[in-house]
């Protein structure tokens, strides 16, 4: 929960985790039998009813056009993500990345908002996981800036150590930002 001023933002991502978890081994919702319920089971999850948060206050999400890019780290190889909309005042890049690294998960990780003419190292998320094998989430201002620069529609990664065949991944990468 990346925590903004005085605030805190909570976001929710649900994965169907057993979608026929209502169903029995034979492929039918417990306790009901009959002719209406003779073919499978369909996916479906009944653990969300009656959510909200109050005080709620809304903000812009600007996602970049491409959900996921690869490059090779061995050969130099950057991602650029290109965004429809410019980044607004006082947003922050949220994306999540997936760079392996050594035998101890070390990777240099680098962000640029001006087309590579400075790199800085994005600020990670807080996970209890630490697995360099999954995807990490990212939270992050320029460097030495609490936000990033004002009117951006192109960033640029590239990794150093990324141990995936050479590889890293960037995925949903977006602008997050308050409209204050």
């Amino acid at each position: 929960v990346p925590e903004l001023d005085d605030e805190l933002l909570v976001q929710f991502t649900h994965y169907a985790y057993n979608t026929t978890k209502s169903c029995d081994n034979a492929g039918q919702p417990h306790g009901i039998t009959g002719a209406a319920f003779q073919s499978t089971c369909h996916p479906n999850t009944y653990h969300w009813d009656n959510f909200y948060i109050s005080p709620a206050r809304s903000f812009t999400v600007t996602r970049s056009i491409e959900r996921t890019a690869r490059a090779d780290s061995r050969n130099g190889e950057v991602i650029a993500l290109e965004f429809d909309e410019a980044a607004p005042p006082n947003s922050k890049l949220r994306f999540n990345a997936l760079t392996g690294g050594d035998g101890n998960g070390r990777t240099t990780l680098e962000v640029s908002f001006d087309d590579g003419v400075t790199w800085s190292v994005p600020n990670r998320q807080f996970e209890p996981e630490n697995s360099f094998e999954k995807f990490r989430s990212y939270y992050t201002g320029a460097s030495g800036a609490e936000y990033i620069p004002v009117g951006v529609k192109r960033v640029l990664f590239r990794a150093d150590n990324a141990a995936w065949r050479d590889a890293f991944w960037i995925r949903d990468a977006s602008f997050w930002s308050f409209d204050r």
